[in-house]
């Protein structure tokens, strides 16, 4: 029999610990807000940034470098003096207001109730729990194995662009520049510590694939979490285990998944870290605890792309749902308040982060939004996603119904009533309905951010089709309660597993077949029919890369225009040809192509709003 004094003194001594423990942490808090709230007072208001990237490819000059950096400057201070005293009040307030923390000991029965359930899972779950993680870890590797046939792909320019201006700059300037959305930072930050470890001796084309796999692990991490976060979305046990494994199979098959794990892009990891949040909010919400963790995965998926901003949307409804619905339960109440207080740690965190990248933010946010730039039509946006969704680059006639099984999905979650139907729904709507207002945001790169909530409504809806089928062709047996299995209701239940079926077969071997090697083989393409340098062209202002076999060298708009008119340029390759020549600011170069150039070739290109990789050559 335990000792009642020796446990109390126990208890004791653990509690008194941790109460001087989270002392010591509020007081570094507290001098941490302090030194942040002082800092801009301290050191005055330059800061010394490093060179800009845009620098670098002649995009601006020495005088705009100045300006931007004072610019990122006072940004810096400003948010950095703002989290500084935000941290003091929060750490103040813990360590004055409440000096003591406050150790739940739990009694012996409810300790003995606890100790009942476990044992009851553990016997309950100990043969299933291996068999699951065995079946997982056959999944994830065939995860791997359908994304390993795009690894050798040649880049496209967004890859291209990743590369030569971000992996051979320093930490330092890869988070500080912003330059454009395509600089995912984590993920850059990612790639360059996986290149770092890297042999020397992988180059070329055999490097360009040792890149890829970093995308490869990181997209097929997702099928686990997938399967965790179907279980957490369906409600009986049965249904729980068909959604889980239709989601888990169906991520590691699933076009969409599969193309983005291939790219040298911050896609696979914006898609990880959006489940993964969704199952940490999950996970907080239920047992009251896990927020740090939660805030960490959601700062680091907004530092990836800061549009997955769509994902904490729909935790924030899911929270405001709840609460309206039991404002009087103490337990809702403290987990809303501990939800808020996570929303404003991320805040601080995620400000923090993008503190120097605000201007350049906003700079690139008014070049989007100018009217002379082309972009999708509502309709033709929607057809797109669809096809994204549906099946990739596949077929229309299938992407289109798979992609109308997002409507049952989302009608079964909102009639379950639960907030869990919010954090799905509400990512992909609020994506669809920013994109129908804000024209930049018609395109479908950014369907990754809600592709885990789109894969769990195509697997509910797919779920409700087949209950509605079985119910029309062979009823209900009313003993079992299960579906009718008449020969009928048997080849009904098949042919949406079937369309399925064939329509990812068709978007896996369109993406396989993708023409990312566009851009490659318009290189090759101006080199075999030389007599002279070739031009790729960009989408910013004056974003143009010259290409010299010798020196690899780099200029902006006003040198690419001499060198044209001088005859030196004898090809020019536009990736983007509708996007590019749409703005107004190229008006003289496009001049220049219409005068002294023609269309030499043509290669089928990636993206819906720019189908064409156009090579022009001297007349």
């Amino acid at each position: 029999m335990e000792n009642p004094a020796h446990t109390a003194s126990t208890v004791g001594g653990g509690g008194l610990f941790a109460q001087w423990s989270m002392r010591l942490l509020y007081c570094g808090l507290f001098a941490l807000g302090l030194t942040m709230a002082a800092l801009p007072l301290m050191r005055g208001p330059q800061l010394v940034l490093p060179d800009r990237i845009g620098a670098a490819i002649g995009n601006i000059d020495e005088r705009q470098i100045r300006e931007r950096t004072a610019e990122a400057a006072r940004w810096f201070d400003r948010i950095t003096a703002i989290n500084g005293v935000l941290l003091l009040l929060l750490a103040g307030v813990r360590l004055f207001r409440r000096p003591g923390l406050r150790i739940h000991v739990p009694t012996r029965r409810a300790a003995a109730s606890a100790a009942d359930a476990r044992a009851q899972a553990v016997e309950f779950a100990g043969v299933a729990r291996h068999r699951t993680a065995g079946l997982l870890c056959l999944l994830t590797l065939a995860s791997v194995v359908l994304r390993m046939p795009g690894l050798c792909h040649g880049m496209w320019y967004d890859e291209i662009y990743t590369v030569q201006s971000y992996l051979s700059a320093d930490w330092r300037g890869i988070a500080t520049d912003y330059a454009a959305p395509n600089n995912h930072i984590l993920f850059t930050l990612l790639l360059k510590g996986w290149d770092g470890l890297l042999p020397g001796s992988v180059s070329g084309d055999a490097r360009v694939t040792a890149w890829r796999w970093l995308s490869v692990i990181l997209g097929a991490l997702c099928v686990p979490l997938m399967w965790r976060l179907a279980r957490e979305a369906a409600t009986g046990r049965r249904e729980r285990n068909a959604l889980a494994w239709l989601a888990a199979a169906a991520t590691a098959a699933w076009p969409l998944a599969v193309d983005v794990s291939q790219q040298l892009r911050g896609y696979a990891p914006a898609m990880l870290l959006a489940a993964a949040a969704t199952v940490l909010f999950r996970h907080a919400w239920e047992r009251r605890g896990g927020w740090s963790a939660y805030v960490l995965v959601v700062a680091a998926l907004v530092y990836t792309q800061p549009m997955a901003a769509v994902v904490l949307a729909g935790h924030v409804a899911a929270v405001a749902i709840e609460a309206a619905r039991s404002r009087a339960e103490i337990d809702s109440r403290q987990a809303t308040r501990s939800f808020l207080l996570a929303l404003l740690l991320m805040a601080m965190i995620v400000a923090q982060l993008y503190a120097m990248l605000i201007p350049d933010a906003l700079r690139n946010a008014r070049e989007q939004a100018d009217p002379q730039v082309r972009h999708l039509t509502a309709g033709a946006y929607v057809l797109e996603c669809c096809k994204a969704i549906g099946a990739r680059a596949g077929p229309t006639w299938a992407s289109v119904p798979i992609a109308l099984l997002l409507i049952p999905g989302a009608v079964r979650l909102v009639r379950q009533s639960r907030p869990i139907g919010a954090v799905i729904v509400v990512p992909p709507m609020l994506l669809l309905v920013v994109a129908l207002l804000w024209p930049p945001m018609r395109q479908t790169r950014f369907l990754p951010l809600a592709a885990p909530h789109l894969m769990l409504l195509l697997c509910l809806g797919a779920l409700s089709v087949v209950n509605q089928i079985d119910r029309a062709a062979g009823g209900v047996d009313p003993r079992t309660r299960q579906p009718g299995r008449s020969a009928m209701a048997l080849v009904a239940r098949a042919l949406p597993a079937m369309t399925v079926c064939l329509a990812s077969v068709a978007g896996l071997r369109d993406i396989y077949a993708l023409p990312v090697q566009a851009i490659r083989e318009a290189m090759r393409h101006a080199a075999r029919h030389g007599g002279g340098h070739t031009v790729v062209m960009g989408l910013g202002a004056a974003q143009c890369t010259y290409y010299d076999p010798a020196a690899r060298k780099a200029f902006g708009a006003e040198q690419l225009r001499e060198a044209m008119r001088r005859g030196s340029v004898s090809r020019v390759v536009l990736p983007f040809p509708r996007t590019w020549l749409g703005r107004a600011e190229q008006e003289p170069l496009r001049q220049l192509l219409e005068v002294s150039f023609e269309e030499d070739a043509r290669f089928a290109g990636r993206l819906a709003e720019d189908p064409n990789v156009i090579v022009y050559r001297l007349k």
